[in-house]
């Protein structure tokens, strides 16, 4: 299992260059077609379910703070970006730091938590994303890294780039895969075309274009596939959402337009286009999208977070109704049902996990709220209990730190429940930076 936790703004990773013999125009562009289904946007609950009263078996908070690394001084551009737990022993994990342009391994035991290594260290391609995977299948764990490149602040220009730290015997060796990216934020590893090794699909967010392409592993070197080049392309989950054998692209788009698309993978790399969600307000503030059974059922579902306030609010509107957390109901072919789980403020990460041990699928979530926006409630993190048939609890985690946008979830303690790992997006230099924070859940 990869922990993955990814963020809006996001991307590192080497590159290959735009030419001419790195894009295979029979491929490029995704076409609809008639498969059947509709591309309009699916049924949707749309009466979000008042969560319960919190209940009192649990206790008023089940985490403990602990401040894994301070508060960056004097603000700077970007603060911890991402935290990914390790798939084989959660006590460590990875941090990706676009401000220093690092990404480090962190080592916790019962004392606390130290930095363990450096893999990276690089301000001018500022990784903000990754993701954990023996990529050349030879037992090692590589890391694939996306990196916003400096342009962080949106200027026009195509400076980020997509690169591999191959895993040798105590070194890590980079490896560009592609250049010259408009903002990356993402990069996900995946087999599209069915030929039996991982390719990469990359999302550039850009600011007035943005791209989402994959890269085909060739015996000469990665290929670009484009499928299109709309602006704010901020994540995707290679899934196999209809179980035909071969990897579908669910897709999130948040920017000049606000939906969720479906790459439908004929099995050779070929992609159909449909509609899975489209949000009829701009201001919706689409900000995280993550795969999981939510239901219990065997198919794959997708959590769907909305609490982006950049980009502000009409006047008159509350963010209080329009941002919160909703669960895309997969049927198993591949049609969804979209359900509201609650309306909440500044929703911004959510990750999936079992909170409190009793079998199913609950959802941590990280609220970014900025009280200059809205004057409510605020609450810097909840965690969602599953009540089954899409109700949900809110519990608060009064004990995270303010606005803190990333998240990764794993039993970083060992003791067999699900412990936090929070931190903060970006910092910019008005604002105060926060600390990387552990929650430690005291249930076991």
């Amino acid at each position: 299992m990869r922990w993955i936790i990814t963020l809006a703004l996001a991307a590192v990773l080497g590159a290959c260059g735009d030419d001419d013999e790195t894009r295979d125009g029979g491929r490029d562009a995704a076409t609809p077609r008639d498969s059947g289904r509709t591309d309009a946007a699916p049924p949707r609950d749309s009466a979000a379910s008042d969560a319960a009263a919190p209940d009192a078996s649990f206790p008023p908070s089940m985490f403990t703070p602990l401040t894994v690394r301070p508060a960056p001084v004097g603000g700077g551009f970007v603060s911890t970006t991402h935290i990914v737990p390790l798939p084989a022993d959660p006590s460590r994990f990875l941090v990706f730091d676009a401000a220093s342009g690092t990404v480090t391994r962190w080592a916790c035991a019962a004392a606390g938590c130290s930095d363990e290594e450096t893999l990276l260290e690089d301000r001018t391609l500022a990784p903000v994303t990754g993701t954990i995977v023996d990529f050349d299948d030879d037992g090692d764990d590589d890391v694939l890294v996306a990196g916003i490149g400096p342009n962080f602040g949106g200027l026009p220009g195509d400076v980020g780039a997509v690169e591999l730290l191959r895993a040798g015997a105590g070194t890590w060796t980079r490896e560009r895969l592609l250049d010259e990216t408009n903002r990356a934020v993402c990069a996900e590893p995946g087999d599209l075309d069915g030929d039996g090794d991982l390719d990469v699909v990359v999302c550039e967010f850009g600011q007035t274009t943005g791209r989402l392409s994959w890269l085909e592993n060739t015996p000469g070197g990665m290929m670009q596939h484009v499928l299109h080049d709309r602006t704010g392309t901020s994540h995707v989950r290679p899934v196999d959402v209809d179980d035909d054998g071969d990897l579908d692209l669910m897709v999130l788009i948040s920017q000049l337009e606000e939906n969720v698309l479906l790459y439908r993978n004929d099995g050779t790399g070929s992609f159909g286009i449909e509609t899975v969600f489209d949000y009829a307000e701009t201001y919706a503030g689409l900000s995280d999208l993550e795969s999981v059974d939510y239901d219990g059922d065997g198919d794959t579902d997708f959590v769907l977070v909305n609490g982006d306030g950049v980009d502000g609010l009409p006047p008159g509107v509350s963010p209080a109704d329009v941002h919160g957390v909703a669960v895309l109901e997969n049927d198993g072919a591949g049609v969804f049902t979209h359900h509201d789980l609650i309306r909440n403020w500044g929703s911004y990460t959510a990750r999936p996990g079992d909170v409190d041990l009793d079998g199913d699928v609950d959802l941590v979530v990280v609220n970014d709220q900025d009280d200059a926006m809205y004057s409510g409630e605020r609450l810097p993190a909840m965690w969602l209990e599953n009540l089954g048939g899409f109700s949900v609890r809110r519990h608060p985690i009064p004990e995270a730190p303010i606005r803190a946008e990333a998240l990764g979830v794993g039993d970083v303690d060992g003791d067999g429940d699900l412990d936090i790992l929070t931190g903060r997006l970006f910092v910019a230099p008005s604002m105060p930076g926060i600390p990387l924070v552990l929650l430690r859940n005291e249930l076991r």
